[in-house]
Order: structure tokens, then sequence, then C-alpha cells
């Protein structure tokens, strides 16, 4: 008997031995990529070229590990840990993380930067972020400051300057001082009110202008009406979120039960579907009211084209709007690039279209967003260019390449400088 433990106790010691040898080759292997890159990164400086950053593809990447979300960086190490009950993907510096009960912000370096105070956030855009505390959505900026006070239902995050908006039942949008751009007419022909007193957070006032959003806090006659709120979406009638017994369900202005109370959460209309929540899985509704899909996925996206990516044990897929499954949730990651999904398997990418059929297969180490008809695509530390048929223009050969603009595209190869055009001819 005391031979056979000895023999294990070996069998031990030999696997940790060996896991440890392991390790360090890894760990070598990873110092030695991390040298080639700041090698290739100075010879850019050098050449007067800078290192390409892809607005849309940050340093630091959002990775799932066992139900909680870290960041890796390109070699595909994790730099951030994952111990994050959900996260966003890094925007303007710094990334939302949900601690399982609240959303803050964390920079790259793991630090908290903004508290955990929010039961909903979006990414920041435009040095603002749209967050939401019980009912009511806000926008702060980097430093925690309100500047857009509580009073939005609805919020979508900035564009060029303008951000969509709903207030008391009416779609609008708004600029950064909260001032109103759309359907003026609609709030002038409500009551004017003195505004309500603002947030404990708030360190900046919204500056009072002739068309700005202000109202008073409304006064209910009970907890259900306080806790309705109002979607508008294109081409439907208004319907209300309504809470009972802490479940949410949908009604219309005739106070009628659209949707039973029985979701633990319903998001607002984006492009005529609504995502719902019940026990930790999501589905859509539509605007009338309809269930799409049941809540049998792990997590959705909003739909945009006219198909929404879906996950499901572990695995990324896509519906259409009749709650058909495109692409089945076989992929490790799927990205939405308009007209195209980009999607990871073994690691590796390749591009599929809205139809589900495979564009190019999954070998490059990342694909750009197209422009001009033609994507960015990276493999072994060299850039190419395809086509939306996902034939390469060029083969990955440059050491840096930008997107097209006017129909010429900028490149470092081996020290030179120069365009290719739209044919894949370079010119120096």
């Amino acid at each position: 008997m005391s031979s056979f433990f000895v023999i294990v106790i070996i069998i031990v010691i030999v696997s940790i031995y060996n896991n440890l040898k392991k390790a360090q080759k890894q760990h070598e292997q990873f110092k030695q990529q991390q040298q080639q890159q700041a090698s290739q990164n100075t010879d850019s400086a050098e050449a007067g070229f800078a290192p390409i950053e892809d607005k849309n593809n940050k340093t630091l990447v959002l990775q799932e590990y066992q139900g909680k979300y870290g960041f890796i960086d390109e070699n595909r190490n994790f730099v951030i840990m994952p111990t994050w009950h959900k996260a966003m993907n890094f925007s303007e510096g710094l990334a939302a993380v949900f601690n399982g009960s609240k959303w803050g912000f964390i920079n790259e370096s793991n630090e908290l930067v903004i508290p955990f105070n929010f039961d909903e956030v979006k990414s920041f855009s435009e040095e603002l972020a749209a967050v939401k505390i019980k009912n009511k959505w806000a926008f702060i900026n980097k430093n925690n400051q309100t500047i857009i006070r509580f009073l939005l239902d609805d919020a979508h995050s900035f564009s060029n300057g303008v951000a969509a908006v709903i207030i008391r039942g009416i779609n609008t949008e708004i600029d950064k001082k909260g001032n109103i751009l759309k359907n003026l007419e609609q709030f002038k022909q409500t009551k004017k009110q003195t505004p309500p007193t603002p947030s404990p957070t708030a360190q900046t006032e919204i500056p009072k202008q002739e068309n700005a959003v202000i109202f008073e806090t409304p006064t209910y006659s009970s907890k259900t009406e306080q806790r309705q709120t109002k979607y508008s979406s294109t081409n439907s009638e208004e319907l209300v979120k309504f809470e009972e017994n802490y479940k949410y369900g949908l009604k219309n202005l005739q106070d009628e039960i659209i949707l039973n109370a029985e979701y633990d959460e319903i998001g607002s209309f984006i492009n005529g579907f609504a995502k719902i929540k019940k026990q930790w899985k999501y589905g859509f509704v539509s605007e009338a009211g309809q269930i799409l899909t049941n809540c049998d996925y792990d997590d959705v996206d909003d739909f945009a084209n006219d198909i929404a990516i879906v996950k499901k044990s572990m695995k990324y897929g896509t519906i259409n709007t009749n709650g058909d499954l495109i692409i089945d949730t076989e992929y490790e990651d799927l990205q939405n690039l308009n007209s195209f999904i980009r999607y990871r398997k073994n690691w590796k990418y390749g591009l599929i279209d809205n139809k589900g059929n495979i564009i190019t297969d999954a070998i490059y180490d990342d694909i750009y967003k197209f422009n001009e008809g033609f994507a960015r695509v990276k493999r072994n530390w060299k850039y190419g260019l395809i086509n939306e048929n996902g034939k390469e223009l060029v083969e990955c050969i440059y050491d840096d390449l930008e997107d097209f603009a006017n129909g010429k595209a900028k490149f470092r190869k081996s020290g030179q400088l120069g365009y290719i055009n739209q044919e894949g001819i370079e010119e120096f």
C-alpha cells in the first residue's frame, strides 16, 4: 500500500513540474511577442507612419471565461482577469462593468474610475455616457459629473453631438446641453413647470435655454402609476411599461394590458423590437406587443439591419425579424459590421453575410469594417484588403495599412510609404 502512495506522489510531482515548465515557456513566448511588436511600432514611428489604431477595435477586447468577463490583449492573454459578472468593451478609455448589483466604469488598469451607482449604462461616446438609476436616465462625463439630469425615460448614446431620447413619452433629440432639437412643439403644449431638485452627485447644471428640458417632478396617485414609463415607436401606438409585484409588462394608452407583468425587465424599442428579460434569460417583444422569441437566450443584442445577435450556451448566432435562427449558435463571437457579420472560430476571424452565407473562412487574426467597398484584414502581424465578396485585393504583406479614402489606402511596407488604389496597384 505504501508503494502505491509513493507512485501517486511521484506522478503528482512530475505533473506539477511539467505544468511549471509549460507556463514558463508560454511566458517567454509572450515576452518575445511583446518585444517584436514594440520593435515594429518603433520602426513605424521612425518612418513617420504612426501605428494604426482601429477606432472600432480597442487594444483590450472583452472576453468571457467560465461565465465571467475580463479583457484580453492582441496576443489573447488576459490583461484584466475575468472577474466581472458583465462588461462592455472599452470606449474612449473606459469600460462599463457589472459587479452583480450595479454598473460602474473601469480604466485599462482595472481601476474603478466611476463607482457602482447605476442600474443600467451605455458606453462612453463623445465624452458622455448614458446611465440609469431606477426609472430615469441621465448623461455623465468621465469625472462622474451629471451633465444632463435624470429626466429621461430612455436615452441613446451621442453621435455627432446629438442623442435620441424619450421624455414623458415623446421621442426627441437633444444636444449636449440638454436642449430639445426635435418635436419641440409637443413640449411647448405642456404646462411650463420648474425643474426638479438635481441629483446629489450632480456637479454641473444645465444652462437654462429657451428650448431646454425643464419639468417638475410629477405627482402620482399611486406607486404603480409612478413606475410607469412610456415608449413611443415609429408606426406603432404608444405603449406604457408598468410594474406589478416587481415585474414588468406593457399597456396601451387605453390602459389595456398588452403584455402581462411577468418580466424582470423590458427595454426600449429599437428598430421595431425591445429586449425582454425573465429569470436571467432574454428574448424580444415587437412594437405590437407580440412575443418574437421567448426568453431562451443568455444574452441578445438589439436589432440592426433586420438581424439580432443572440447568445446561448457560450456560443453566438443570429435571428431575423421573424424570430428564425439564421446563423446557428456555434461561434465563439459575432460582431455586426452592417451588411456582414464578423465571426470567430478557433480564435480566427471570418465573414458571414446577413443570410448566413460564408463570405470568408476563419483564417484572419482580425477583420475591420468595410470602407469604400473594402475591409482591412490582419494575418500574422501583417495587413491586407478584401472586397465584399471576400476576395483578397491584396495579400497580408503590409506592416501598416489604413482604410480607403478617396479611392486610395495608405500603407507602409519594409520601411517604404505608398498608396494602393482600388485595383490593388501600389503607388509610391
